[in-house]
């Protein structure tokens, strides 16, 4: 087919009109179809063709949009919206104002790299009955998320880099109505899964199959983990009992703290072992520095969980723990010495 004299005309301009867009390269010209690709990052990154009809430029072009790493439907929404600005340009320059648009949508939009996690948040996550929500902040590159349950609220905020998910998130605390130990150990661990999500893992052994998936690692998205913990982490707060005391964990922090005159109480403060369980702070110091010791640490009293637990603000590591067992199993032989004896 061949195209009109101000059609080609336009086409033989597109590279210099183009120019100013650096994250915008012309691709290949087959006939009348213009591939363009858009990039910003290696998440986003688009490819574009522009189909031009017959009776071009009075007729509308056809945008079809493809990649690799944003979804089809995402991709798919922004063809419309593409044919729907070059349909603006009807009679002139449609393919320039069109590649433009594509270029501008993807730069004033940078969570669209995250787009299929934020769906999934939408659609298996928030319980807008108990008060969650989700807000996106475009221009900043942000997303607040807030977990409600049994009158408790978390809200963090994670900023997205511009090569997201290649560089790490970063996570902040925005509000919360949770005692202070535990929303700040809510942060920390937030930011723990996104520095995971980046950094890849140091394997040094000699298991050929760890190894090769060692050196196959590649970054991953945060967004999705970083919500999944912190609407689990809230739920399972609320309903936790301390398994020393046997009484609601948040309920009897969250009061103490209401009566408090200026600081908490250490003791009624909450604490958070390597499993994840809750205790409150004075019942877990007990239960530590208490016979009877193991090598191995004390087992978390959780019903079901009985993972090891040590914790160093007690001074009970699993160094501390072992010396512990290893005195009380000398005294338990000396005793059983002198039983031996007088019997």
């Amino acid at each position: 087919m061949k195209l009109s004299d101000e059609a080609e005309q336009e086409l033989a301009q597109v590279e210099s009109v183009l120019k100013p867009l650096p994250n915008v390269k012309l691709e290949a010209r087959l006939d009348t179809t213009l591939r363009f690709q858009v990039s910003f990052s290696a998440k986003k990154t688009l490819i574009l063709r522009c189909h031009l009809p017959e009776g071009y430029p009075a007729s509308r072009l056809v945008a079809e949009i493809r990649s690799k790493t944003l979804s089809q439907k995402l991709t798919d929404g922004l063809a419309q919206l593409a044919e729907a600005e070059a349909e603006k340009a009807t009679g002139g320059p449609q393919v320039t104002r069109t590649v433009a648009f594509v270029h501008n949508w993807l730069r004033d939009n940078p969570l669209c790299s995250a787009a299929e996690e934020i769906a999934e948040i939408k659609s298996r996550l928030l319980d807008k009955q108990e008060g969650d929500r989700l807000k996106l902040l475009q221009a900043e590159s942000r997303v607040q998320l807030t977990a409600a349950k049994a009158g408790y609220r978390l809200s963090l905020q994670l900023t997205l880099p511009n090569d997201y998910p290649e560089s790490r998130a970063e996570v902040e605390l925005l509000s919360s109505n949770l005692p202070s130990s535990v929303s700040r150990q809510a942060v920390a661990r937030s930011a723990e899964i996104a520095r995971r999500c980046v950094e890849p893992p140091s394997y040094r052994g000699k298991d050929k199959k760890l190894r090769q998936q060692a050196a196959a690692w590649k970054p991953s998205p945060c967004l999705l983990p970083v919500a999944e913990f912190a609407f689990s982490f809230l739920r399972s707060c609320a309903t936790q009992r301390c398994p020393v005391c046997d009484k609601p964990a948040l309920a009897t922090a969250a009061a103490a703290t209401a009566t408090a005159s200026s600081v908490e109480d250490p003791a009624d403060q909450l604490e958070f072992v390597a499993c994840g369980h809750l205790y409150h702070a004075g019942c877990l110091k007990a239960y530590m520095t208490s016979p009877p010791y193991s090598p191995d640490g004390k087992p978390c009293r959780h019903a079901g969980c009985g993972q090891p637990v040590c914790h160093e603000r007690f001074r009970t590591s699993a160094k501390v723990l072992e010396s512990r067992w290893a005195a009380q199993q000398a005294k338990e032989r000396e005793l059983a010495e002198v039983a031996d004896f007088f019997n």
